[in-house]
């Protein structure tokens, strides 16, 4: 069984609900409204800030804190959500290493 990463914790587990199976992974277990929402808008901010990101690193290699904080939360969201292995991830690592 596949599905997207994208589903909050009430779709995912209704899905594996139809094969008669409990998902328990640290994901599920620990779902929070807050981190379905991170699952639902992670991949849209992810490109809005590495959009922006590089556009600030040809005006200012050195921006201020304030343009890195909103990436450095997604970043450390979608690492406690286990999203590591997502596209987006790789390339905000990416961004942030140009500035950290």
């Amino acid at each position: 069984m596949y599905f997207t990463n994208d589903l909050s914790h009430s779709e995912r587990q209704s899905e594996l609900a139809s094969y008669g199976f409990t998902c328990h992974c640290p994901s599920c277990e620990h779902a929070t409204p807050e981190a379905d929402g991170l699952r639902k808008q992670y991949k849209g901010l992810a490109q809005t800030y590495l959009l922006i990101l590089n556009w600030v690193a040809k005006v200012n290699p050195k921006p201020k804190e304030s343009t890195i904080e909103p990436v450095r939360r997604l970043y450390e969201g979608m690492r406690k959500e286990g999203l590591t292995y997502a596209p987006q991830y790789r390339g905000l690592v990416m961004m942030l290493g140009k500035f950290l």
